[in-house]
C-alpha cells in the first residue's frame, strides 16, 4: 500500500479532488452501481473501501442497508457527518479490506473509484475471496477500475490541479513490470509542500479472468463448502443508446474507467466483455450461486 495512508489519511486528497466529485456525478455513479448490482430497497450492501461515503450514503438514501468499510478514520468521520446531513443511516466501520469479518452477510459488495489495486497480487486474490465469502448465495460483487489498454491511449504523464491558489502536481508513469501506475503527487498548499508516492495495480479484464485458475484459488475452492460457482460477465453495445444516455454513461465513469466485475476464481465465463461506445466495458456483476 505504497503512499495510501499518507495521501488519504490527511486532508489534501479531499481538498483537491472533491470539486470533481460533484453531486451530479455521484448520483450517476450511484445509479450505475444500483443497476449493475441489481439492488432493491432493503438489500444489504458492503461498500468496500468506501472513502468519505460518497456512494454509501446515496445507496442508503435509495433504501439499501449499507455498511461502509475504510481504513481512514478521517474519511469515515466525514462519511458519518454527511450521512447525518442526508438523514440516512450507514454502518461505518474502520478496517482493512484484506481482513473482512463477515460471512454470508451481504446481498452485494461494491468496490469503486479504482480502490482495488493498492496491494500485492496475492493480497488482491485474498480480497476477492473474502469479498465473495461475505456475500450471501446469489450475491453480486462489482469492481470499478481503469482498463489498462484504454488507459494507455489517453495516458498523461503530468497534470496539475488547482483550487483556491493551492496546487497539486501529478507525475505518473506506467510500470510494465508490475502492471500499474506509479505516481508522485506534490501538494503545494498553505505555504507548505507535501509529497506522496502511490502505486496502483491495474489488472485488466483478461488478467482478472485468469486469476480464477491460480493455485491459490484452486486451494481456496477445495476448502469452500460449496464447490460450484459461476461468473457471468456480459457486455453491452451502445448502438441502442440515445445521445443523452451515452453522455450520462460516460459521465458515470470517467478517465477511461471500466465498470469491471469479478467474483471468486472458480467458475466459467458465459460471454466475453464487449466494449460500449465510450471505450469502457459495461458488465453485469457476477453472482454467487
Amino acid at each position: 500500500m505504497e503512499g495510501y495512508d499518507e495521501l488519504f489519511g490527511g486532508d489534501d486528497y479531499l481538498w483537491f479532488w472533491e470539486p470533481m466529485l460533484s453531486e451530479k456525478r455521484s448520483e450517476r455513479e450511484a445509479e450505475l452501481a444500483w443497476r449493475l448490482l441489481g439492488l432493491e430497497p432493503g438489500m444489504e450492501v458492503l461498500d468496500l473501501a468506501c472513502g468519505h461515503g460518497r456512494l454509501s450514503n446515496r445507496l442508503a438514501r435509495r433504501g439499501a442497508r449499507v455498511t461502509g468499510l475504510d481504513r481512514s478514520g478521517r474519511f469515515l468521520e466525514r462519511a458519518g457527518a454527511d450521512a447525518a446531513s442526508l438523514g440516512v443511516e450507514v454502518d461505518y466501520v474502520e478496517g482493512d479490506m484484506r481482513e473482512l469479518p463477515w460471512r454470508d452477510r451481504f446481498d452485494a459488495v461494491l468496490n469503486w473509484f479504482t480502490a482495488f489495486g493498492y496491494f500485492r497480487d496475492d493480497e488482491l486474490h485474498g480480497i476477492l475471496r473474502r469479498a465473495r465469502g461475505a456475500l450471501k448465495p446469489g450475491g453480486r460483487f462489482a469492481v470499478e477500475t481503469h482498463d489498462p489498454s484504454l488507459l494507455m491511449e489517453r495516458f498523461r504523464g503530468e497534470g496539475i490541479l488547482e483550487r483556491a491558489g493551492d496546487f497539486l502536481l501529478e507525475r505518473a508513469r506506467w510500470d510494465p513490470l508490475r502492471g500499474g501506475t506509479a505516481t508522485e503527487f506534490v501538494a503545494v498548499r498553505g505555504g507548505e509542500t507535501r509529497r506522496y508516492e502511490l502505486f496502483v495495480r491495474l489488472p485488466g479484464f483478461t488478467e482478472l479472468r485468469g486469476w480464477r485458475s491460480t493455485p491459490a484459488s484452486r486451494a481456496s475452492a477445495a476448502s469452500e463448502r460449496t464447490a460450484s460457482r459461476s461468473t457471468r460477465i456480459t457486455g453491452e453495445w451502445s448502438s441502442s443508446r440515445t445521445p443523452e444516455s451515452q453522455r450520462s454513461a460516460s459521465s458515470a465513469c470517467t478517465r477511461a474507467r471500466a465498470a469491471a466485475s469479478c467474483s471468486r476464481f472458480a467458475g466459467s465465463l458465459s460471454q466475453p466483455l464487449a466494449p460500449d461506445g465510450w471505450g469502457r466495458g459495461t458488465t453485469a456483476a457476477p453472482s454467487r450461486s
